[in-house]
């Protein structure tokens, strides 16, 4: 006999998976389809469903992927509210607790273990992935916090999600050689994952591949843009120096050759002003995580190593990053994880990974 409290709990989970896939405008139809097809099995075919939250998990995503597909599905008039609506965009609160509970996925995900990745997936949780025929992909979902967990490791097979936005809200996204080949939503309930959607369908990938060409910087509405500005100085090595200074006046300093390739040391070079950036934004990072789990970042170091060096590939130069974090008193297993999770929040460390959008453009001389 399922409970009062279970029947509401099962649809609120439903309309929390339908909305998060499709918004919340939309979700009320997607379940009272989904209990309509409950109800057209005859008392045999529901008895013999062993786990029906999970049977009405799978069809109210597989109407949700029908509809964003474009497939034709039929869905029940939506009656005239008597409450309103719940707002578009979502609930800020629901984004955040889903932003927080995708960051917490990542992590494990990119740890690779299956007993942590577990913790984060409810209990009755279910994974569908869409190959679209043209790549192997299982044709049924599997279900199952564990099942699921071992199926996500196993799939990304120590590979690293870099944690993005996919449908407007946080999600995951697999790179191979600068390409996406899986991009991961999710759906979140009660602080857990209840389904895991993955696309590797190639023909559903292409906006997420990078540019061919040049294109506009695509950051939506900026937070903070920086202008800064390099001239003068003389150039050796293909190495500049000359004034750096801000438009707001707060860098203003002269850019000096690295001393091995015959320079002083009496102002910086480009490689550690990079280092400066890359270890205060990954420094950062990983001290808003240490507060949000109210850990003490004092203790917390970032030292960036950027070597300026030849590219065997073509014989020009090249960077390369090494970052060594310490955090002195810090459960080792703990700072590990909070590492792994403020390195999907870095956009330093994203950009070294991912590259970013950029344009440069010759400026006409002045008339």
């Amino acid at each position: 006999m399922t409970s009062l409290e279970e029947m509401l709990d099962e649809r609120r989970h439903l309309l929390d998976t339908a909305a998060w896939m499709l918004g919340p405008s939309t979700a009320d139809q997607v379940v009272q389809e989904t209990y309509r097809r409950w109800y057209a099995l005859d008392d045999h075919e529901r008895a013999a469903v062993p786990a029906p939250r999970a049977w009405l998990t799978r069809v109210a995503g597989g109407i949700c992927l029908d509809l964003l597909a474009g497939r034709s599905t039929s869905l029940p008039d939506r009656p005239t509210p008597v409450t309103p609506a719940r707002p578009e965009p979502a609930d800020p609160a629901l984004l955040a607790s889903h932003d927080h509970v995708a960051r917490r996925f990542a992590t494990a995900c990119n740890t690779g273990d299956t007993t942590t990745l577990t913790a984060v997936l409810a209990s009755d949780a279910m994974v569908v992935s869409d190959g679209g025929g043209k790549v192997r992909a299982p044709l049924h979902p599997t279900n199952g916090a564990a099942s699921v967990a071992a199926y996500v490791t196993g799939l990304l097979a120590g590979r690293r999600v870099a944690v993005e936005s996919v449908n407007g809200r946080t999600g995951l996204v697999l790179h191979h050689n600068g390409q996406a080949v899986a991009v991961i939503s999710l759906s979140v309930a009660d602080a857990q994952v209840t389904a895991v959607w993955i696309v590797l369908n190639p023909d559903k990938l292409h906006r997420w591949q990078s540019p061919m060409t040049p294109q506009p910087p695509s950051t939506g509405t900026p937070i903070h843009t920086a202008h800064v500005t390099v001239s003068g100085g003389t150039s050796a090595h293909g190495r500049a120096t000359g004034r750096a200074h801000s438009s707001d006046g707060a860098l203003d300093l002269h850019l000096r050759t690295p001393h091995e390739l015959g320079g002083d040391t009496t102002g910086p070079n480009p490689e550690q002003l990079f280092a400066a950036g890359f270890a205060a934004c990954l420094h950062g990072a990983l001290s808003l995580l240490a507060r949000e789990h109210s850990l003490d970042p004092a203790p917390i170091a970032v030292e960036a190593c950027v070597a300026l060096g030849r590219d065997p590939a073509d014989g020009a130069y090249k960077l390369q990053a090494d970052l060594r974090v310490s955090w002195s008193g810090a459960d080792l297993e703990t700072a590990e994880l909070l590492l792994a999770e403020a390195i999907t929040l870095s956009p330093y460390a994203k950009m070294t990974s991912q590259g970013i959008p950029a344009t440069i453009t010759l400026v006409p001389p002045d008339d």
